[in-house]
C-alpha cells in the first residue's frame, strides 16, 4: 500500500428554456492505483475516476400525470485508472477501477 493524492472537481448547470441538466466531473489520481469505492460519497455520480458526464433532458408529455426524461450517462471517458499487469505468459491484463461506459435511458417519471 502506498499513499496517493486525489483531486476531484465537479460542475453542474441547467440550461434555461430546455431544462437540460448537465453534470460533469473529473477525478485525477497522482499514480496508477485501484482505490476502493467510498461508501459515504454523496456525489458518486461525478466523482468516479476519469472524466464523467451525466445529461438529463425532460421531454414534453401532455397525457397523464407523469413526464418523460432522456438520460445519457458517460463514465470514464479518458480511460483513467487502467493498470496494465503482465502475466507469466507475456500477455497484458488490465486491472480496472472504473470501466469506460456509455449508458442511455428513456424514463417515465410519475
Amino acid at each position: 500500500m502506498q499513499r496517493a493524492h486525489i483531486v476531484t472537481a465537479s460542475l453542474s448547470t441547467v440550461i434555461p428554456g430546455a431544462d437540460s441538466q448537465i453534470i460533469s466531473g473529473y477525478q485525477w489520481v497522482s499514480r496508477p492505483s485501484a482505490i476502493a469505492a467510498d461508501m459515504y460519497n454523496d456525489f458518486a455520480a461525478s466523482s468516479n475516476p476519469g472524466w464523467n458526464i451525466l445529461v438529463r433532458q425532460p421531454l414534453p408529455f401532455a397525457a397523464g400525470p407523469g413526464k418523460l426524461e432522456l438520460t445519457a450517462d458517460l463514465r470514464n471517458l479518458l480511460k483513467a485508472g487502467y493498470i496494465p499487469v503482465q502475466t507469466l505468459d507475456g500477455q497484458t491484463l488490465y486491472l480496472l477501477q472504473a470501466v469506460r461506459s456509455y449508458r442511455g435511458s428513456l424514463s417515465f417519471i410519475f
